[in-house]
């Protein structure tokens, strides 16, 4: 029902995961360009019996689960790096996980790693590199158009990361000074002024450099080890940092609302954006109008970005500490933009609540049992699921919800409309009345049924509820407070309305 699930994951990832929480606030945001194939990962064990993790090729945001899976299993382990980069959120979400188990990170010999695995290698401890190793940063950037765009805000939160990872300011703008199509090495010469330290891995410092083991794996005729793409960003030796060379102020740790909230907005009023969330949906053609319209409509809603925008920034600033500031965000912004349609329905006229219980009759007598228990339940992973049943049984239903949806929300976000409080006695004499036409409306089943749903909508503890009993009660439910009528049914609405606002 939230528009956050279906409007606001912009950029690549669209909504296909829950995970993606800040990528409806972080991942489009710090994405250095999505690539079409996923990171791969291999574990070896080193002659010294320590485990080793690969991580080579592409980085993907769903990598994140296969990183998430592999440190559950492996607690002690070096991570071995080898990428050309690739997202900067699913990046910053494995540097936690490695930061937070206490993981050194390895670039060992002849092995590159640049631009988003550059990060992920920041999060060691200790940070490693072999002299013949490469580690190389540039500019958080996206791609428009096939051009490479350097995004302030990506910068910024990269800034916030390093952050996290105690990194001095020096750390951040050598990190993200270079131009997105240039590389900056760091070397030996320009490890102090860099801020970021590291240690030297010599070739003799180990009966194995891991990466080295696995490729002699691979020759022997043992586990094929996939091998990184060439680096296509440059193709030029680490270059040295000349003195004097002139250096980018350094970025805000974290976009101010303004910024957060303006960039959001133009993500979201792409045409390519609208048109991946409308595809995933999985609307009909004749559908594609109608939700143009409403995306487009809340992309245009200042306001609304900004009170988002405040309370993501808000969300990373409080959860520091716990190194899960993006998912945080990302799950507050889904909760706080259902609160402000919910609080807006309280607010609206008795005409506006009674369409909203319709809406809600309609999917509780069109959906099937298991996506209706779970819609009213919270637990509808397929996005597109309402709209496409609300279309089936007139399409103009479609365009009234969305309609609605809108309206909700400018009402929760006004500074003007008085919240509307019932008193005790209104609330009870509606209540009763209520309850007794519900109870006559159950009465008229069979015997059967009528245990059955008056079993549903008050189960004893631990007593089972199936989905076809769960969603026939909501249509009692929901049927009952749609056909009440007068003063009464006036009061039941706006109490209805409160509730949900509370």
């Amino acid at each position: 029902m939230d528009f956050i699930k279906i409007g606001v994951a912009i950029g690549s990832g669209m909504v296909r995961s829950g995970l993606r929480a800040i990528m409806a606030f972080a991942a489009a945001l710090v994405a250095g360009g999505l690539s079409a194939s996923a990171a791969t990962f291999d574990r070896t064990t080193l002659s010294d019996g320590a485990e080793a993790i690969l991580l080579s090729g592409t980085i993907e945001y769903g990598d994140v689960e296969t990183f998430r899976a592999l440190s559950i299993k492996y607690q002690d382990a070096v991570i071995l790096l080898d990428s050309d980069g690739g997202s900067v959120a699913a990046a910053i979400e494995i540097g936690k996980m490695i930061r937070i188990a206490g993981y050194p990170t390895l670039v060992s010999q002849d092995s590159v790693c640049v631009s988003a695995c550059a990060l992920i290698w920041l999060a060691g401890a200790p940070r490693l590199l072999s002299p013949e190793g490469s580690i190389g940063f540039h500019a958080s950037y996206r791609n428009v158009g096939g051009r490479k765009e350097e995004t302030g805000v990506g910068n910024a939160l990269v800034g916030h990361y390093l952050t996290l990872l105690n990194l001095p300011q020096r750390a951040v703008i050598f990190a993200t000074t270079a131009p997105p199509d240039k590389l900056r090495w760091l070397t030996a010469e320009n490890k102090t002024e860099s801020g970021i330290d590291f240690e030297y891995l010599e070739r003799d410092d180990r009966k194995d450099d891991g990466q080295a083991a696995a490729k002699a794996d691979a020759k022997a005729g043992g586990r094929k080890v996939a091998m990184p793409p060439p680096v296509i960003i440059t193709s030029q030796p680490a270059p040295k940092v000349e003195p004097g060379q002139p250096v980018a102020p350094q970025p805000s740790v974290k976009p101010t609302v303004a910024e957060l909230s303006a960039y959001l907005r133009g993500e979201m009023a792409k045409p390519e954006t609208i048109r991946n969330l409308i595809v995933a949906m999985k609307l009909a053609k004749d559908d594609y109008p109608i939700m143009e319209n409403h995306l487009i409509a809340l992309s245009g809603n200042k306001k609304l970005w900004d009170h988002i925008s405040k309370e993501v920034l808000g969300a990373m600033s409080a959860t520091e500490t716990e190194g899960d500031s993006f998912k945080f965000g990302g799950l507050l912004a889904k909760s706080e933009a259902k609160r402000l349609y919910y609080l807006g329905i309280s607010r609206m006229k008795i005409e506006d609540i009674k369409e909203f219980v319709k809406y809600n009759y309609i999917l509780s007598r069109n959906l099937n049992y298991k996506d209706c228990n779970g819609y009213f339940n919270g637990g509808v992973s397929d996005e597109g699921l309402i709209y496409r049943t609300l279309s089936s049984v007139r399409r103009e239903d479609l365009e009234g919800f969305l309609m609605l949806y809108r309206r909700g929300i400018e009402a929760g976000l006004s500074d003007h409309l008085v919240d509307v409080v019932l008193k005790p006695e209104q609330i009870d004499v509606a209540g009763k009345t209520y309850v007794k036409l519900m109870v006559d409306r159950i009465m008229k089943l069979p015997k059967m049924d009528q245990d059955r749903i008056f079993a549903a909508i008050d189960p004893k503890d631990d007593a089972e509820v199936s989905d076809k009993d769960a969603c026939e009660a909501q249509q009692i439910l929901y049927g009952t407070m749609h056909d009440m009528d007068g003063a009464l049914a006036s009061w039941k609405l706006r109490d209805f309305a409160n509730s949900l606002a509370r």
